[in-house]
């Protein structure tokens, strides 16, 4: 949360308290409604209190819509542990997937892709491999690999791994072992 936000939240929770004990007095009969009229006419034809009336329905806007910013939120999977809780991001799951694509002879990855669907996680990948290559059994090693690799180092279960062979590559060199 940035600090604008919080300095805004910190006046309205002021402004709702104070229209709160005004309420309160005016339920309970500690304060008269004939008292509040000289003040409301104060206000009255005032432009000052105009613009803080327009000041506050914007910062009111402005705070509604910062907490749907899809940019604010760091794109993680929180993972519970007896000792706290351990926040893995989409990017450690692209860089795992990107480090057992490269063992994967015959195969090169061009971008990864992590989604979330409800609390299912999604893997899309886009790869090249080298042609005259059985492409079914390696993509079939290749998402088995991937799976067992970063269920195995983060605990975080993978639903699918889509792969999607865009192109085939001549360029690359079969490892020699």
């Amino acid at each position: 949360m940035k600090v604008i936000d919080r300095i805004l939240i910190i006046i309205f929770i002021i402004v709702i308290v104070l229209l709160s004990i005004l309420l309160i007095g005016l339920g309970f009969n500690l304060i008269k409604v004939n008292d509040i009229i000289p003040a409301l006419e104060q206000i009255q034809n005032n432009w000052l209190y105009a613009l803080i009336g327009i000041l506050t329905v914007a910062a009111s806007g402005l705070l509604f819509f910062s907490g749907t910013n899809k940019n604010s939120t760091t794109k993680s999977i929180i993972i519970n542990s007896n000792y706290g809780d351990i926040g893995i991001s989409f990017d450690t799951i692209i860089s795992l997937a990107e480090r057992e694509a490269r063992n994967t002879e015959g195969i090169k990855t061009k971008n990864i892709y992590v989604s979330r669907n409800n609390d299912k996680i999604v893997l899309n990948m886009d790869i090249t491999v080298l042609p005259d290559l059985n492409i079914p059994d390696i993509i079939k090693n290749l998402q088995k690999d991937i799976k067992e690799y970063i269920e195995g180092t983060t605990s975080i279960y993978l639903d699918n791994i889509y792969v999607n062979v865009i192109n085939l590559n001549s360029s690359m060199k079969l490892k020699v072992e």
